[in-house]
């Protein structure tokens, strides 16, 4: 495992080595509470490697590269605060769209999503694993929201469709696509 200092420099005491390949991000942290950093990796056969470094929290000026810089997320080691992205909700969020209940035996299938901003159009279409168009359904509301569109299998064979969900406000639009199995 190498370190790289905000000089370019590799500083003492790396390089460390274990044994494996480190299977996961290093986790740093003053975990004992004796003022020096210690560093954890996780190699691919299972174990956990250990370090207790030389340098003291607050003597790391550069930080560890999570978010806001230290533990407390306070961007105090920053001259000035980064510009980091900013978290745009997706106006369908993909936990928030599903059918139920799924796999159906029944003649009757429920769609629900989640609309995070008003949107200017709705759109709901069901498809086939063959990509042919099956059946267009009328969203509730287009306004910001749970939302619930019941769709009619009485006429539907058996199988495996897709329901591909999109909404638009005009500038910005989102699709989710979902699985729907139907059991007659």
């Amino acid at each position: 495992m190498r370190a790289i200092d905000n000089k370019g420099n590799i500083p003492q005491p790396f390089p460390l080595t274990t044994a494996a390949e480190i299977t996961t991000a290093p986790l740093i942290e003053d975990i004992d509470d004796d003022g020096d950093l210690d560093l954890f990796a996780l190699s691919i056969d299972g174990f956990l490697y250990a370090w207790d470094l030389d340098y003291r929290s607050e003597d790391v000026k550069a930080g560890w590269t999570q978010f806001g810089g230290d533990k407390n997320n306070s961007f105090s080691y920053y001259e000035e605060n980064p510009d980091f992205p900013s978290q745009q909700k997706k106006l369908l969020p993909a936990k928030r769209v599903f059918c139920y209940p799924n796999p159906t035996e029944g003649n009757s299938t429920n769609i629900r999503y989640s609309l995070s901003d008003a949107v200017q159009s709705m759109s709901i279409r069901i498809y086939d694993l063959a990509g042919e168009f099956v059946a267009n359904l009328q969203p509730s509301s287009l306004a910001p929201g749970d939302h619930e569109v019941v769709w009619d299998l009485s006429d539907v064979q058996s199988g495996v469709y897709l329901a591909r969900l999109e909404a638009s406000t005009g500038s910005e639009s989102s699709t989710e696509i979902i699985k729907i199995a139907v059991v007659k």
